[in-house]
């Protein structure tokens, strides 16, 4: 055996980056989605520093409303004395007019700056669902969020 291979022990995070997922069910079999109101599900973040690289939905069924039916992710900074919401997203449509083809991975524009989407621990990912009009039908998506670790 060479000396190389008797001391290579590569430590993770050294050979590219050390992702999580995590993710959240909207509308049927998961929370649903009020009429003309907004509703917040939080997903849940690592318990160490870590980053939001990406956010998707995937489509199973796409909502109708008479209005817009919209997602938007927020990050909730518990890591200051008064706690504050920072918009790390674009509002994205879950209706029909986004969600054509279902079964497929939509991404949802991440806004905000590369220091507003490390997370802490004890910070939240809330995604807020708007619907301005009444719901006719619920949408079936899964919310997914992806988290690089850091040290």
């Amino acid at each position: 055996m060479s000396a190389f291979t008797s001391m290579f022990r590569p430590k993770p995070g050294n050979f590219g980056q050390n992702l999580t997922v995590e993710s959240v069910q909207l509308g049927t079999g998961g929370t649903s989605v009020s009429n003309t109101a907004t509703t917040s599900v939080c997903i849940a973040t690592p318990m160490r520093k870590c980053q939001l690289v990406g956010l998707a939905i995937n489509g199973l069924v796409a909502g109708a409303s008479t209005s817009a039916l919209t997602i938007q992710g927020f990050k909730r900074d518990n890591s200051i004395a008064s706690p504050a919401d920072v918009t790390l997203t674009a509002t994205k449509s879950i209706k029909s007019d986004v969600i054509s083809t279902l079964q497929k991975a939509y991404t949802v524009a991440i806004t905000g700056t590369d220091a507003q989407t490390i997370f802490q621990a004890g910070d939240i990912l809330r995604i807020d669902v708007v619907a301005a009009g009444t719901v006719s039908t619920q949408p079936t998506v899964n919310v997914v969020a992806t988290f690089a670790m850091m040290n």
